[in-house]
Formats: C-alpha cells, sequence, structure tokens
C-alpha cells in the first residue's frame, strides 16, 4: 500500500514541475511537533490562507491538509479499482506553486509554543519574508493569538512584493537622427599650376523604433516591434594633383553614394513555453523599500532585411570609374534592455503609469536620440 501512495506522491511532484498556472500559487506547509503543537497544526494553515486570500485575490491557495484528504482519497480510489489519470493529474495541479509558505509550530520547553511563518520564492530560490517567530502559551487563546500575529506580519512582508502581476502595456519609441559633414581643404601644387585640394563627406541617417511590449504575467510578455533605417552617405573629392604614376598627375574629381534602408516589423520568437514558440520579451518590476519601482523591459526582434547600395564615378586625366552601381542584402535586427525609472509607487498600487519623452546624444555614436515611454499597468 505503501509503495502504490509513494508512487502517486512521485507522479503528482513529477507533474508539479511541468504545470506553469497561472494566477499565482501560494502552497502553504506545516510542520508542528510536540502534541499541542500538532493539535494546532491544521488552524495554522487555515488561518494563513484566510490572511493571503484577503490580500492577494488574484492568487490560488493550496493547503499541506487539503492535498493530504485528496491523496488519502485518491489513493483509496486506486486500492478500490478506481481512480483515473485525470485525477492524478489535478493533483499535479495542486502542488504546483510559485510561494512556499512554510509554518513552524513547535513546543518550547513544554511551557510555550514556537510559531514561525517564512515564504520561499520557488523560481528565485530564496526567502521573500520571514515573519519570525513569537513565543506564546500553550492554550487555545494564546495559540490563536500567535498565529493571528504572524499570518499578519507575513502578509504585511508579501505586500513588498508584486504577487498578483501588473498587466498592461509599455510603449517606447526611440528616433535618432545624425546629420554630419566633414570637410578637408589644403593647397596643392603640379604641373607648374596652384590648386586646392577639396573633400567634403557628408552623412544623413535616421532611425525609428518604436517597440509595444504588453506585461502579461510578473515577468511575461508578448507585442511588437516596428524598425525603419534610412542613412546616406556622399564623398566627394576635387583633387587637381591626383596621382596617376610615380611621374604623372593630373586633376581627378572622385564622386561615392552610399544609401542603406532597413524595415524591420514583428518580435522573434525563438523562446518556448513548454514547446510553445512565445515572444522573445520579458518585463521585470523592481520594487524597492523606499516606495519607488524601476521597469526592466528586455526584448529581441525578427530578423529584417537592410538594403544597400553604392554608386561611383570618377573622372580625370586617369583612372576613370563608373561602374554599374552594387546592391547587396543584409539580416539585421534589433534588441531593447533598458531598465526605465525610478519612479514612484509601491506593489499595493492598482495602477503604475507614467509618460516622458527625454532627449539625449548618444556618447559613442554621435546621433541625437529622443525617447518616449509610456505604460499604464494595473492589477487586480
Amino acid at each position: 500500500m505503501k509503495t502504490l501512495l509513494y508512487s502517486i506522491s512521485f507522479f503528482i511532484l513529477l507533474l508539479a514541475t511541468i504545470y506553469a498556472e497561472e494566477p499565482p500559487r501560494f502552497l502553504i506547509l506545516c510542520q508542528a511537533s510536540g502534541d499541542t503543537a500538532v493539535k494546532y497544526g491544521d488552524a495554522f494553515e487555515t488561518v494563513m490562507a484566510s490572511y493571503l486570500t484577503d490580500a492577494f485575490a488574484c492568487a490560488k491557495i493550496t493547503k499541506r491538509s487539503s492535498i493530504v484528504t485528496s491523496l488519502d482519497r485518491e489513493r483509496l480510489e486506486q486500492l478500490l479499482g478506481g481512480g483515473s489519470q485525470q485525477n492524478i493529474l489535478d493533483l499535479g495541479k495542486e502542488m504546483n506553486y510559485d510561494y512556499l509558505v512554510r509554518l513552524i509550530l513547535k513546543t518550547f520547553e513544554g511551557k510555550q509554543i514556537f510559531v514561525r511563518a517564512v515564504c520561499l520564492a520557488r523560481k528565485d530560490v530564496k526567502c521573500i519574508a520571514d515573519a519570525n517567530y513569537v513565543l506564546v502559551s500553550m492554550d487555545y487563546q494564546g495559540v490563536k493569538d500567535g498565529i493571528n500575529s504572524i499570518s499578519k506580519t507575513l502578509v504585511e512582508l508579501l505586500y513588498k512584493h508584486e504577487i498578483c502581476p501588473f498587466k498592461g502595456e509599455i510603449n517606447v519609441k526611440i528616433t535618432s537622427t545624425k546629420k554630419d559633414t566633414q570637410k578637408e581643404e589644403y593647397p596643392v601644387y603640379c604641373n607648374g599650376i596652384d590648386g586646392y585640394y577639396n573633400k567634403i563627406v557628408t552623412l544623413d541617417k535616421y532611425s525609428e523604433n518604436d517597440w509595444t511590449i504588453t506585461k502579461t504575467g510578473k515577468e511575461s510578455a508578448t507585442g511588437t516591434v516596428k524598425f525603419n533605417l534610412s542613412e546616406e552617405t556622399t564623398i566627394e573629392e576635387i583633387n587637381p594633383c591626383y596621382d596617376c604614376s610615380p611621374t604623372k598627375q593630373g586633376a581627378r574629381i572622385y564622386n561615392e553614394k552610399s544609401t542603406s534602408y532597413a524595415d524591420i516589423q514583428g518580435l522573434s520568437s525563438e523562446s518556448e513555453s513548454y514547446g510553445i514558440p512565445v515572444d522573445d520579451a520579458r518585463v521585470k518590476i523592481i520594487f524597492s523599500e523606499t516606495g519607488t519601482y524601476r521597469i526592466k523591459i528586455s526584448a529581441s526582434s525578427t530578423q529584417g532585411e537592410k538594403k544597400n547600395r553604392e554608386e561611383i564615378s570618377a573622372t580625370g586625366v586617369c583612372h576613370n570609374e563608373n561602374p554599374p552601381p552594387e546592391t547587396w542584402t543584409n539580416k539585421i535586427d534589433e534588441g531593447f534592455d533598458e531598465t526605465l525609472g525610478p519612479f514612484t509607487g509601491t506593489p499595493q498600487d492598482k495602477t503604475l503609469s507614467y509618460k516622458i519623452t527625454i532627449p539625449k546624444k548618444n556618447e559613442i555614436s554621435g546621433e541625437e536620440e529622443t525617447i518616449t515611454y509610456e505604460f499604464n499597468l494595473t492589477r487586480e
């Protein structure tokens, strides 16, 4: 009989690693030792479940005692030749969790009961709330007060985290321009004639990067991106003393024009969730103890095409050129990995929203950028 129960339990635990449930789930486990403490174990789980339900309406709360009851029922069904695979699947779902609330009741020196509660985040494998402990008398009222006090404290600590996820759109638009002209001029002499060497290089570049990211869960997101690029570079060179050979110099005019155009539509979907392709976008809200938050956004576009064209012409006493234009295409993609903020807000706000336009200069490329971001995120 034990083997059958262990087999069922193992299968359920395996399923618990497969299911990804929304909304967020709390699993409450009470560890009690000592006859008096054990007597209050189920009550502690029930009280904690009540506090969590009131605080986080979006969450699914599961108690250890409920799982044990379901396991006993399924075990009996299996022994009687009944049960079903669906029952096992349902139990697997119940055992899946995002947050493990560990409760402790322990008889202390035969006179008091040690009451403690902590919450562990499964994904980060770390404690996110520790309500510490209280020592209470072993009578009913003392244990009741201790359980309520610890449960309330733990919930207040969890208020500092994004339990019920904020959802909504985040729009980021980046326009970038660069116009530059570089001139080079100096006197030259050849063939008994004074002249001036002239070279003018111009650059005219414009790009528009428009991201629309929809936060759908605590970190999950979907969305799209539109990216456009146009770039033109021209070179005009007038050289009265161009070196045709070691012994011959003469006038030559050289012109070069390079243009590039690019277009990208949509996010890449190389990531997978349980075998299903999903958009390569993630959004995480990072709350601080000072009542502010930052939004970290990571997203990657699908591949697009960058079309290039180059035209060259040269006329003069030598090395004349007038080849047909050369064209080629490159594959390109865009990425967005930025942290916005800080903004004023807490996990308990019903709405987080902001809009701002920031002009800045890219110190690396020298491009003038205008960044506009706007978001309106709400939670249950």
